[in-house]
C-alpha cells in the first residue's frame, strides 16, 4: 500500500491525496488512467466482497499487479445497471465463467496484458 497505510486503515482522504499527486502531470488523460479504473471498478469489492476476494483481488490491485475494470455499458441500453442483459454463468466444473453479452466500453480496459498480470473485470 502507498506510504505503508495498512488497507484496513485506507480511506477518502488517501485517494484524494493520490489523485491530488497524481494531477500533478498536468494531464487529466493520465490521471484517469492510472486511477479511473480503480476508483470505480474496486468499490463493490471492498464493501460487497468477502475477505477472501478483497485478498484475491483488492490488495494485488492496489499494489499494481492486477488491474480493476467496469465492464457495464451496452450497446442496446447505455450504462443502465438495472437493465443489463449479459449474464455470467459458473461453468460445470466450476473452474471458470462463462459471459454472454455484450459491452461497448470498458472503463480502464486494456488492449493487452504483459507478463502474467490479470485483468480483474
Amino acid at each position: 500500500m502507498p506510504a505503508g497505510v495498512p488497507l484496513e486503515e485506507w480511506n477518502e482522504f488517501h485517494d484524494y491525496i493520490i489523485m491530488d499527486e497524481l494531477s500533478r502531470c498536468g494531464s487529466g488523460g493520465v490521471t484517469w488512467a492510472l486511477a479511473g479504473g480503480m476508483g470505480i471498478g474496486l468499490p463493490p469489492i471492498m464493501k460487497f466482497g468477502t475477505p477472501e476476494q478483497k485478498e484475491k483481488w483488492a490488495r494485488p490491485a492496489m499494489a499494481g499487479d492486477k488491474f480493476a475494470c467496469l465492464c457495464v455499458t451496452e450497446p442496446s441500453g447505455g450504462s443502465d445497471v438495472a437493465n443489463l442483459t449479459t449474464t455470467a454463468v459458473e461453468s460445470e466444473d466450476g473452474k471458470a465463467w462463462i459471459v454472454n453479452g455484450e459491452k461497448k466500453w470498458i472503463t480502464n480496459g486494456v488492449s493487452r496484458v504483459i507478463g502474467d498480470t490479470d485483468i480483474i473485470s
